[in-house]
């Protein structure tokens, strides 16, 4: 693992967490969009209180505006842990970057970052 110099910042990513992460959160949104989505009409039919089924359905509004980008990030970070590995890097599954947030990319994908690359 790189050691990460006094003035320099440093990015450590265990790729695989992140991944598991990515999983965790897209099975937690697919069960808020499955469960949720029909209860609104059945509490507004019993005159149940919606306070804690707003706070549901604010947390997978949330969720899914975040998702897209946790995919990203996540896709980038296995691109850019292949490409150190194909150049015999560490194999351990953590990305170590010398720099800011390697993963804050102002690409939308990997493929414009490599046709940007390419220019």
């Amino acid at each position: 693992m790189p050691e990460p110099r006094e003035s320099a910042e440093y990015t450590s990513i265990d790729v695989d967490a992140l991944g598991d992460a990515v999983r965790d959160l897209d099975r937690t949104l697919d069960g808020l969009r499955d469960h949720i989505s029909g209860l609104e009409s059945d509490f507004d039919y019993f005159g149940v209180d919606q306070t804690n089924l707003n706070k549901l359905l604010e947390a997978r509004n949330e969720l899914e505006d975040l998702m897209p980008e946790m995919r990203q990030r996540h896709s980038h970070a296995e691109y850019l842990l292949d490409q150190k590995q194909n150049y015999g890097e560490s194999g351990d599954g953590v990305l170590h970057v010398q720099g800011p947030d390697v993963l804050n990319s102002p690409f939308s994908s990997i493929e414009e970052a490599q046709r940007q690359a390419k220019i």
